[in-house]
């Protein structure tokens, strides 16, 4: 996973609010406050994957819990070429926790490989009503323009 830390971004955005600030309120403590802006912006790093490149290994390898185990076992397998073998770690896995989009986004990527393009879309969006994360809705996203392209 390729990711970059956009604190460049962070800081100039802490200095335009320091300006404003100093500007507006004129005062210790507007300074004090966009200072303490600009060092959390420093301190907290933004991590993007790039929509150009594909994930190569599996996003679940580190997950513990029997959810990730599971679509961990379902993500290799389906990499492997073992539709059925996915499937059924996918299967496996709704049981355990049937609104957890991952598990409907992992599914759709599955029948996009089987060829089965309207179950695919309607599984993408069934996972993007759920609320994912900010990462596992850009992933549906591109999964869901990339399925209007093949039309």
């Amino acid at each position: 996973m390729v990711s970059e830390c956009l604190t460049f971004l962070q800081v100039v955005c802490g200095y335009l609010f320091l300006i404003i600030g100093c500007r507006l309120a004129q005062g210790k403590r507007a300074v004090l406050m966009a200072a303490t802006m600009i060092l959390t912006g420093c301190s907290t790093p933004v991590l993007m994957q790039q929509e150009n490149q594909p994930i190569t290994s599996s996003p679940y390898g580190q997950r513990q819990d029997a959810l990730g185990t599971l679509l961990n076992q379902a993500w290799k397998a389906r990499e492997a070429g073992r539709p059925d073998e996915a499937e059924s770690a996918l299967g496996r896995a709704m049981r355990i926790s049937p609104t957890a989009p991952e598990v409907y986004y992992q599914l759709a990527l599955l029948r996009q490989d089987q060829g089965r393009l309207e179950q695919s879309r309607q599984l993408a969006e069934r996972a993007l009503s759920m609320g994912p994360g900010f990462m596992l809705e850009r992933e549906i996203n591109h999964l869901l323009r990339t399925l209007l392209k093949s039309k």
